[in-house]
């Protein structure tokens, strides 16, 4: 009996080491259990903040790289604006380009440099000149001299576009040469030696009163250099004196002065009417006796009878020329 229950007590208390141990293994799994899920909670709970850090790293760049994708979009619309201006600036140095080889290509085609234009404004300014100059003042040998002038610079030119006005010129020089021009000038210097020797002619009466009678006594003699007594005509009378006599030669002067302007314009009634006013006036108030006066009274009506030849009509080779040029211009203009 008794080690029935000795059996049955150590039975029993072998059942509650079981059981103790049971209960300690399982208290010992729950609190790994719990280790294990506070681990793993504390592990989530940091990888949650990682990934909130990471987050909002990653907006950060994201936002970095929005704002330099604006800059880079705006950096291509101006290298879009610039490419667009180069490209328009370029177009307008390819159209400048073609512009200026039309224009190279024009002035080989033309042929015409600056010396050339020089020489044709300066044969055009001569031809001017000389056409004026015998036009204003008769001046025929000034008018060959820049005739002549002209006809050598377009020679230099070597251009035969200008073989017609050359020949045009030619034709006008030798009409101009053809004018007989001695006489013209041997008029023109007759006139101013007549003026020249105006002062030189004897008043009327001035030779007789020059040599007092012989047989006059002092008292006479007196009496003749302070009084002169004479018979004179009303017309006459205005010119006794000095102040008549000098105003009687500038009379005769002014007419031969204006006869000789005359002839410049080629005036021949008029040249031949003072001249013979001059005449009239020297046979009015000078000594017709003295041996001057009737060289003076004979020169005068020889130069009275003098007909001048006609000029000839130039200007023709200067209206070829000029409509040439003009001709020249417009058809480069049309070409431009």
């Amino acid at each position: 009996m008794n080690e029935t229950n000795n059996t049955a007590a150590a039975g029993a208390g072998r059942g509650a080491w079981w059981l103790a141990l049971g209960a300690l293994g399982v208290a010992t799994a729950t609190a790994a259990a719990l280790w294990y899920l506070a681990n793993a909670t504390d592990r989530a709970m940091q990888e949650r903040e990682a990934i909130t850090r990471r987050v909002v790293l990653v907006e950060e760049e994201n936002a970095q790289l929005r704002r330099q994708v604006s800059a880079l979009t705006r950096r291509f619309d101006d290298d879009d604006a610039l490419d667009r201006s180069l490209r328009e600036e370029l177009l307008g140095v390819s159209e400048r380009a073609t512009l200026l080889e039309q224009a190279i290509k024009r002035v080989s085609e033309n042929r015409m440099d600056s010396v050339s234009e020089l020489r044709l404004n300066q044969a055009e300014l001569l031809l001017s000149a000389g056409i004026e100059r015998l036009r204003m003042f008769h001046d025929a040998q000034a008018a060959l001299t820049a005739l002549h002038l002209a006809d050598t610079e377009l020679a230099r030119l070597e251009d035969p576009r200008y073989a017609g006005v050359r020949q045009t010129l030619a034709q006008e020089i030798a009409a101009l040469e053809a004018v007989p021009q001695q006489s013209y000038a041997d008029t023109l210097v007759a006139l101013a030696d007549l003026r020249a020797r105006l002062p030189m002619l004897p008043l009327r009466g001035d030779t007789a009163d020059a040599a007092p009678a012989a047989t006059a006594g002092r008292f006479e003699t007196l009496l003749r250099g302070l009084v002169r007594v004479r018979r004179v005509s009303p017309r006459e009378a205005g010119l006794l004196g000095p102040l008549g006599a000098d105003t009687l030669r500038s009379v005769v002067a002014l007419d031969l002065l204006h006869a000789e302007e005359a002839l410049r314009q080629q005036d021949l009634p008029r040249y031949q009417r003072l001249v013979a006013e001059a005449r009239e006036a020297l046979a009015f108030g000078f000594d017709l006796d003295a041996a001057s006066t009737r060289d003076v009274r004979l020169k005068l009506t020889q130069i009275a009878a003098y007909k001048p030849a006609p000029w000839p009509d130039l200007g023709l080779a200067l209206e070829q020329l000029v409509n040439l040029r003009h001709t020249h211009d417009v058809a480069r203009g049309v070409e431009r």
